[in-house]
């Protein structure tokens, strides 16, 4: 073997070494880049989770609210807090009110219904 076939052989040996470091580098970067969306979304999947957890609860508050009478919506009206939410009732008309459930520390409006509750049936008019 030569000498110039034997430089050849290691040059080639040099490129192949350096083939092999950038297709690394490559991976690496891709890896990481993966590491990072999987991340974020095991963040976002965790979010979603407690949202919904809040919601199903705000909306078992709701539920309970749904059942108050018409007088007990007028006692309510204005906004109060309610544990972890804020409750506002408003009386659109006499009878037609709007009720809203806040997250109580970002002022977040979780839920909103409208609830109508009709005059008393006045006895003597029957």
């Amino acid at each position: 073997m030569t000498r110039a076939s034997r430089r050849r052989g290691r040059r080639a040996r040099g490129v192949a070494m350096l083939e092999v470091l950038v297709g690394l580098s490559i991976l690496a970067v891709a890896g990481a880049a993966l590491l990072a969306l999987l991340a974020q979304t095991i963040d976002a999947v965790d979010r979603r989770y407690r949202h919904d957890a809040a919601t199903r609860a705000a909306s078992a508050r709701l539920d309970e609210i749904a059942l108050s009478s018409r007088a007990q919506l007028d006692t309510r009206i204005g906004s109060s807090p309610h544990g972890t939410w804020t409750l506002r009732v408003t009386a659109l008309t006499r009878t037609l009110y709007h009720v809203e459930l806040a997250d109580a520390t970002t002022g977040v409006v979780l839920l909103e219904t409208s609830f109508y509750r009709p005059d008393p049936i006045d006895a003597t008019s029957r």
